[in-house]
């Protein structure tokens, strides 16, 4: 069964398939196309893409008592932003960053004695659909992290981690190196070919972790101590010659750390799979 429900910035969630609120009739889930063509001899060829997001609309249904009551508590939530809406049509679950941008709101139906409100919300990102996978030495070690969503451990060799996408849109990730190392190195393997490098000249202690992280702009590389407190931004200490900041491609998608010492590193990553519908 589908369901459909809001998260907001306090990280609170309002459910839209409540017996007492629900979303009915949604729309707006597809994906349109706005292509330009060349006509050559009898036949055309296509010669310009662009994809437009659909926006999210439907009918919220209040029912039972207090409705108008019912109605401020949603629009207070939906207030608290960013804003995201989460859909999960078969099992897996979507995200999308949404603003409202439109209630339309009528008295209560005198029929049915339920108040029915219109709304529409602006998508402003792809559906992600997030995996954050963890290497054996975290579970070794028994240590938890601030990390958002809930992982899997990996099956891999020492300092690797894979993920699997199945989308053809370049995806960003967030690598997080976390362990006693000198000059750490990233780098990331696409179906067995070597794609991408990363590395930074700083030493880290027991418990220390490099972040480096393209799920939001400007993209980043910072080290935290084992409170997650910010201890300094490394991207100056970059090496400059190499990518740095990764992206997952349709396949399997495995990530290697390795540093001028012999300890294993404990390794996670956070991929954002990006979807223009889901």
């Amino acid at each position: 069964m589908r369901r459909f429900y809001l998260r907001n910035g306090n990280g609170a969630e309002y459910s839209l398939m409540d017996v007492e609120h629900w979303l009915n009739s949604p729309k707006g889930l597809g994906l349109k196309f706005k292509n330009k063509y060349s006509q050559v001899g009898p036949s055309f060829i296509r010669t310009k893409v662009v994809s437009n997001p659909q926006n999210p609309t439907g009918t919220v249904i209040f029912t039972g008592n207090k409705l108008y009551d019912k109605y401020q508590e949603f629009v207070l939530f939906t207030q608290v932003e960013p804003l995201i809406l989460v859909y999960n049509p078969n099992g897996t679950e979507y995200i999308a960053n949404v603003s409202l941008e439109e209630i339309k709101k009528e008295e209560i139906d005198a029929k049915t004695s339920t108040l029915q409100v219109d709304v529409s919300f602006k998508r402003l990102t792809r559906w992600r659909r997030i995996i954050l996978q963890r290497n054996d030495a975290v579970v070794r070690r028994g240590k938890v992290y601030p990390f958002s969503y809930p992982y899997t451990y990996g099956r891999d060799a020492a300092n690797n981690v894979t993920i699997e996408s199945d989308t053809t849109e370049e995806s960003p990730c967030k690598i997080t190196i976390i362990g006693s190392c000198e000059n750490p190195v990233w780098r990331q393997y696409v179906n067995g070919v070597l794609k991408h490098e990363g590395s930074v000249n700083v030493s880290m202690t027991g418990g220390q972790r490099i972040v480096i992280d393209t799920t939001k702009t400007p993209y980043s590389i910072k080290k935290y101590d084992s409170s997650n407190n910010l201890i300094a931004d490394l991207y100056q200490l970059s090496d400059f010659s190499t990518d740095r900041f990764f992206f997952l491609e349709k396949g399997t998608n495995r990530f290697s750390i390795g540093h001028d010492g012999t300890n294993t590193l404990e390794l996670a990553v956070e991929a954002h799979l990006e979807y223009e519908t889901v």
